[in-house]
């Protein structure tokens, strides 16, 4: 009768199999089973049998749970559905001048509208392989990020698809989680945006180490690729006292990131906008990021190229980067420069430069810190959230920064772009207070000073500067 007790077991195992997995990481059931094949109490042949029972009821049993969007993952871990998403709703002031955000010279009204409305749905399969899809709502025919990932490792991740190039900080943390309503108006204007190509990332050096490595067409998202000719990244961020003693060094940051392509496209205008099918970065047009234009990357435009200026060279981009965390502080600081060779219009030719930075610190006046992995910076929980019943008030920041671009004067001069309309460049000031109420809702208050090198000529008025409140609801999901 010495058969009836493994039998038992057996049956127990096999009649419960959605037993939630131990802190291990093995299900109960797996341990139990185990159990009986260490004791000999069921021959190999049967533990194998049972053991194959059991992984076919934990790929039918699909626990739901909460981890940065609702996750169904089988107990053995290897397949999963994570759905999330974000909702960025935002409310626009303008305090002085007269913005456009069309290009025609039609006034911009102050607004409230939809910035960001996105879903991003991301499958498992057999642990290492995964795909992602990003639909946006606010652009019906666009997808953010479309990629299928190869994920063996924490230093060994490939990713395909359309996606962020590996390049800067800023540029590279999510807009979730970013310190302001919008990227420093430097690099708003220079930095590469989401594109097609493959990717290889990872942490070495115990953690300490970032790297990015990355070739994509060069053009810019959604739009095919306008040459044979692609574009290369790499980007380096690393943490050299992580293990440190020290708690004012452990917190510091230091990064580098590069791009370089060679480029063979014609700028075209058509009534004074960009053509829909323009692959140049940043649509041909500098901006100040605050805007209430959903459909393009910013607001006022200070610098644009004609209708007809020619690229036949490289676009290289160079950046540095760092940061510092110590308890609620955060400093951070990047300075970037491009270089864009073989321009021409007309019999006009030249190579010509543009540089920008940004310096910002920011402050959690309730204690919170913000955390940094794999080079960017990750979500805010608040030490107690916001809960009137309760008395508490959830998290918040504020923060101020600075922020300043300048493009070669010789392409107003040589005629690239209208020297009557344009100007070489602009500085940024932002003050900032953000409140959140948990690690999903957030309120964000921003104030926006732009002044310009010279008067920018919109509606047939000369704009010098240009003052802005922003608000917004962002619910991340």
């Amino acid at each position: 009768m010495k058969w009836l007790f493994p039998m038992f077991c057996a049956l127990m195992v096999l009649s419960f199999p959605a037993i939630s997995p131990a802190a291990g990481g093995k299900s109960v059931n797996r341990q139990i089973l185990q159990l009986l094949k260490e004791k000999d109490l069921v021959t190999e042949q049967q533990f194998q049998e049972w053991n194959r029972q059991l992984t076919e009821e934990e790929r039918r049993e699909l626990p739901v749970k909460y981890d940065g969007g609702m996750v169904l993952e089988d107990a053995g871990k290897n397949f999963k559905l994570k759905i999330g998403g974000r909702a960025h709703i935002d409310a626009i002031l303008f305090t002085h001048g007269d913005p456009v955000t069309d290009g025609k010279g039609t006034p911009a009204n102050n607004e409230i509208l939809v910035r960001r409305l996105w879903l991003t749905i991301k499958g498992t399969a057999y642990k290492y392989y995964s795909a992602v899809i990003q639909p946006d709502f606010t652009h019906p025919s666009h997808f953010q990020d479309a990629t299928v990932d190869f994920e063996y490792s924490p230093q060994l991740h490939l990713r395909i698809g359309q996606f962020r190039p590996p390049f800067s900080l800023e540029t590279s943390n999510s807009s979730n989680y970013r310190d302001g309503m919008f990227q420093p108006i430097s690099h708003e204007n220079m930095s590469p945006v989401r594109d097609r190509g493959i990717m290889l990332q990872g942490e070495v050096l115990q953690d300490r180490l970032f790297y990015g490595l990355a070739v994509t067409n060069g053009s810019r998202i959604g739009q095919s690729d306008a040459d044979e000719h692609k574009d290369w990244f790499g980007r380096l961020f690393y943490q050299p006292f992580r293990e440190s003693d020290a708690a004012a060094l452990r917190g510091l940051y230091l990064g580098a990131s590069v791009s370089y392509g060679r480029q063979n496209h014609t700028y075209t205008v058509v009534d004074n906008q960009p053509a829909s099918n323009t692959t140049w970065w940043n649509q041909g047009i500098f901006r100040n990021p605050v805007g209430v234009n959903a459909n393009v990357a910013g607001g006022t435009p200070f610098f644009q190229f004609k209708n007809g200026v020619n690229q036949n060279g490289v676009r290289s981009r160079s950046n540095l980067e760092a940061a510092w965390n110590r308890g609620p502080w955060s400093m951070k600081g990047e300075w970037q420069h491009m270089n864009l060779d073989n321009l021409s219009i007309g019999a006009q030719q030249g190579d010509f430069d543009i540089d920008g930075y940004y310096l910002s610190a920011s402050y959690f006046v309730t204690g919170e810190e913000q955390p940094v992995k794999r080079g960017i910076y990750k979500p805010i929980t608040p030490k107690e959230n916001f809960d009137w019943d309760q008395g508490t008030w959830g998290a918040w920041q504020i923060l101020i920064r600075y922020s300043d671009i300048n493009l070669d004067k010789s392409l107003l001069d040589k005629g690239f772009a209208d020297p009557a309309r344009f100007t070489q460049g602009a500085s940024e000031y932002t003050l900032g207070i953000t409140w959140f109420l948990n690690e999903m809702l957030k309120i964000q208050c921003n104030y926006n000073h732009t002044r310009f090198d010279s008067a920018v000529r919109l509606n047939n008025k000369d704009l010098n500067y240009e003052d802005s409140f922003s608000t917004r609801l962002a619910f991340i999901f």
